[in-house]
């Protein structure tokens, strides 16, 4: 029961809210409860030898029977499962730390909605059937509406709220088509037992186009990315997080857990599609970053960029790649998440997202500036930071499949550090902005202590890569 109990803990948390009247009370509990979560979640790495093939807490639950027909669960995680679920949960509490001091967090519903999310995030990570897991990945977009319809900064965050919903949503009705052909034809929809399935080559292509619509937009490739820049910007704070955090990386998983092993040929024939479409992403993102005038819309389209190097090793068949792609997905989640932060501290101070009117923060803001430093250089990909390790092992693995392609890749190195570089200096350096009425306040404490867990993660894991480098996913096991 080890699992089924995480997966409702969230809900549990909750109903123990729901009984809550306080403010104190709900800010208070809401973050103690979304920390004991993460603990729990934590804990399960010392339980198990993740770097072995094979899943781990299996349990098996009658989900719906009628007749002779019948539906039923099973819930398992392996190495990477496991890495995922330990990034969802310890986002949360950041999330709930980052809000803290904001009016809205006194909302009981702002925090229900958080926990409600969560508990379909754990689903998606936990579940190996096909329907549950498409349940849960599609329950997370309405609630990723109303944090942004709701809860946005701007009068824009409705439009943004509606073209997150529309291309998510709606990119995700050809994957149910392809799950329903499958369990039509196969009788079933677990995982354990579609692997073994030799599906039909022809077969292969259609569905593997059914789930590539719903993943690659969450990921996002171009031209599956439009929902992504306007959605970032309006979101709160708490939203931002996420949506950089782990909702991006869902597409990513989706493809490691499901579709690499149940349809290898499909994956096979359109590899060369998805590389393509990488290494579009990776230019146009970073050059269309370098454009920007809006600091979160900056973030967000280097987010794409970043992404882009991780559906490169996600599909080079190469081992190197396919590791550094799971460590960079995981280091994106600490560094972007990081950013988004650190510029909506300024957005909160000086309600403007204008780099423009930004300048000489060094002189105000010593400590913002220390901590919007780390996740520059952590985005840029330095050595010592979980990024570099992810992007070199990307980058290794490609030169050894495809050297050309490997080539073309590592320009990455120098359009990362352009645009980081860029947004840093532009702010933080040079004579203090005579736009700025008020004095720019530097990071409070609980500030500091919301971000000072993702630098000290991403670093950890950047002298000590060797923790996660060696898991693959045991879906993997005989496909890699």
């Amino acid at each position: 029961m080890t699992l089924l109990w995480l997966w409702f803990l969230p809900v549990i948390s909750g109903v123990i809210l729901n009984l809550l009247s306080s403010t104190s009370q709900i800010k208070y509990w809401s973050l103690t409860l979304s920390v004991l979560i993460f603990t729990y979640t934590f804990s399960l790495w010392f339980l198990y030898d993740l770097n072995s093939f094979g899943f781990y807490a299996l349990e098996h639950i009658e989900w719906f029977t009628y007749n002779n027909f019948s539906l039923s669960l099973t819930l398992g995680i392996d190495g990477v499962s496991l890495l995922f679920l330990i990034l969802s949960t310890f986002l949360m509490p950041v999330c709930l730390l980052s809000s803290y001091k904001l009016t809205f967090y006194s909302n009981k519903f702002f925090c229900l909605v958080y926990f409600l999310l969560e508990f379909f995030l754990i689903g998606c990570f936990t579940n190996l059937n096909l329907l549950a897991f498409f349940l849960c990945f599609e329950a997370i977009v309405p609630l990723m509406f109303l944090i942004i319809g709701i809860f946005g900064s701007r009068l824009k965050k409705v439009k943004a709220a509606r073209y997150f919903f529309i291309y998510t949503f709606f990119g995700s009705l050809l994957m149910l088509i392809g799950i329903m052909w499958l369990f039509t034809n196969y009788q079933t929809l677990s995982f354990r037992s579609l692997v073994w399935i030799s599906i039909p080559y022809a077969e292969q292509k259609w569905i593997w186009l059914c789930f590539f619509t719903a993943l690659t937009t969450k990921l996002p490739l171009i031209p599956f990315h439009l929902w992504l820049p306007q959605a970032r910007v309006e979101a709160p704070v708490s939203g931002s997080v996420l949506l950089a955090g782990v909702l991006l990386k869902l597409g990513g998983y989706g493809f490691i857990r499901f579709v690499f092993p149940i349809l290898p040929d499909g994956n096979n024939f359109f590899s060369p599609i998805m590389l393509t479409l990488s290494t579009i992403s990776l230019f146009f993102a970073a050059m269309t970053t370098l454009r920007q005038t809006d600091f979160k819309r900056f973030i967000a389209y280097s987010s794409i960029s970043r992404m882009a190097i991780v559906t490169f090793g996600l599909f080079s068949q190469n081992e190197i790649a396919f590791s550094g792609s799971i460590v960079l997905m995981l280091a994106h989640g600490f560094s972007s998440s990081g950013l988004f932060m650190v510029v909506s501290l300024l957005y909160n101070r000086h309600h403007t997202r204008s780099i423009k009117y930004y300048r000489g923060l060094t002189q105000t803001m010593p400590m913002f500036s220390i901590l919007f430093f780390s996740f520059s250089l952590a985005n840029l990909a330095l050595p010592s930071t979980m990024n570099f390790t992810g992007e070199i092992m990307v980058l290794i693995g490609l030169f050894q499949s495809f050297p050309m392609l490997g080539l073309v890749a590592n320009l990455s190195v120098v359009l990362s550090a352009a645009y980081s570089l860029f947004l840093f200096n532009r702010i933080s350096f040079g004579i203090e902005s005579v736009y700025l009425m008020t004095y720019s306040r530097d990071v409070s404490r609980v500030e500091f202590y919301s971000l000072l867990p993702l630098v000290g993660t991403n670093l950890f894991f950047g002298l000590n890569s060797s923790y996660i480098t060696l898991i693959q996913p045991a879906s993997l096991k005989n496909f890699l």
